[in-house]
């Protein structure tokens, strides 16, 4: 999986099925600004399907310590 904050790319190279795992980001690794903030997640399944997901915020450019991103069939929701 690859997990995009802020454009800035991070790799999670394996999730098993009912687990997860947890990547930590500091924040001096991303730009930041003051109107928004983004975070995107791309998955490639072995069977060749694509899943993707994202969470944006137009109220500030300040995130949250932590998220979850929790994968779906076709979908990733972020929170």
């Amino acid at each position: 999986m690859n997990v995009f904050v802020q454009g800035r790319q991070y790799k999670i190279d394996e999730i098993k099925e009912s687990g997860h795992s947890t990547i930590s980001i500091k924040k001096d690794e991303i730009t930041l600004n003051t109107h928004d903030f983004r975070i995107e997640s791309t998955l490639t399944f072995r069977d060749g399907k694509k899943n993707s997901g994202f969470y944006y915020s137009d109220i500030s450019g300040m995130p949250n310590s932590e998220y979850t991103i929790e994968v779906y069939d076709s979908t990733s929701v972020i929170k």
